[in-house]
């Protein structure tokens, strides 16, 4: 009888996990592809949730899916790393949809008012509303989330964002197995993290705020040494090419949220396996949207006049990239507006010099008519 109950409970827990992908044993981190924002699904070997940030609003869709598709009901921690709305802005949809059982964010004052309305929205739920500063842990199962920064009191001095300079950067240790989640600081928070930590060393690093050139100093990655780095970034925004070049120079393997869509880490035993969603690691600019996938699917235009289409929209996206990078020129969106007008009319005047010369091949296939089959017609 005792065995028979056995087999019952693993036969249970087996159709339970089967149907979120998350196998018993596994610890799991998910790093969705938000555009332009951050958001971090933890999952604990028993099957516990840990959501950090949210993405923009528009994205709160996204979030939600994914969540509902991962068979999740309900979340033990809901992390806002700071009043961002790139961060913050699909936690509202989260928490209509999902049991949300604490609220950690580091109380940053702030005019937000999505943000003011969430935190209002959490109290109307009875949602627990914990200010997290350095040196406060929380657990799930066997998973230890330490947050290291902000202080307390707040960095004030120096820093260009009070809000990215005091957002939440939080450890997730399982065992040896150590992930930082490093928020949206920059230099300073980093610098402040180097003087107070002895050893800040991670498997996996979420890069701080969307890869700018102002964040993930050599000397603060050279402290992490992570093996991985996920970059949370947009196609329109992309991360700096210095970020690019330290990480290549460390040997450090990463994945962009635009070339990669979302990536998972999974923990079974002392393994490691990432799976992206598409595309390579260490990607350095996003080339193939997905309805050049859908073109060559359809088989509507060939392989290679889709290859020459793909090529044409690679060399007017390098040339628009480089016009974002000059933002700081007095006309620039001028300029931009321009030149996005130019690369519209020579998409649409390219696109319809291919057509035609498919057109033309197509008519010269046809067998020709001769003209007694013409006269007879």
């Amino acid at each position: 009888m005792a065995r028979r109950s056995v087999r019952l409970v693993l036969a249970l827990l087996g159709v339970l996990f089967a149907g979120t992908g998350l196998r018993a044993g596994d610890l799991e981190v998910h790093f969705l592809d938000v555009g332009h924002g951050d958001c971090c699904v933890i999952r604990t070997p028993q099957g516990k949730t840990i959501l950090v940030d949210c993405g923009l609003s528009l994205m709160g869709w996204k979030v939600r899916r994914y969540l509902e598709r991962q068979g999740i009901r309900r979340i033990e921690l809901l992390v806002v790393t700071h009043p961002h709305p790139d961060h913050h802005g699909g936690a509202r949809g989260v928490v209509d949809a999902f049991d949300v059982r604490e609220l950690v964010e580091p109380g940053i004052p702030s005019s937000s008012r999505s943000f003011t309305n969430l935190i209002r929205r959490l109290g109307e739920r009875k949602v627990r509303h914990t200010i997290a500063r350095r040196g406060a842990v929380f657990t799930a199962d066997d998973v230890v989330l330490e947050v290291l920064a902000p202080p307390d009191p707040l960095l004030t001095r120096g820093v260009r964002s009070p809000a990215n300079a005091n957002s939440l950067v939080i450890r997730l240790r399982s065992g040896e197995f150590r992930v930082l989640l490093a928020g949206d600081i920059e230099a300073e928070t980093e610098a402040f993290l180097l003087r107070a930590e002895e050893d800040l060393r991670a498997d996996i690093l979420k890069i701080p705020h969307h890869g700018v050139s102002t964040s993930s100093t050599p000397a603060f990655l050279d402290a992490v040494r992570p093996r991985y780095a996920f970059i949370p970034c947009a196609f329109y925004a992309e991360p700096s090419r210095e970020l690019h070049d330290r990480l290549h120079r460390r040997g450090i393997t990463w994945f962009r949220a635009d070339a990669n869509g979302t990536v998972v880490f999974r923990l079974a035993g002392e393994t490691l396996t990432v799976t992206a969603e598409h595309g390579r690691e260490n990607s350095r600019l996003k080339v193939a949207p997905d309805w050049f996938k859908l073109l060559q699917q359809t088989r509507a235009v060939p392989k290679k006049a889709v290859g020459r289409i793909q090529q044409h929209v690679r060399t007017k996206v390098v040339a628009l990239s480089q016009v974002l990078r000059q933002k700081a020129a007095g006309s620039w969106k001028e300029d931009l507006r321009r030149k996005a007008v130019k690369v519209g009319s020579t998409l649409r005047q390219k696109a319809g010099q291919i057509a035609e010369r498919w057109r033309e091949a197509v008519r010269s296939r046809l067998p020709r008519r001769t003209s007694s089959e013409n006269t007879r017609a």
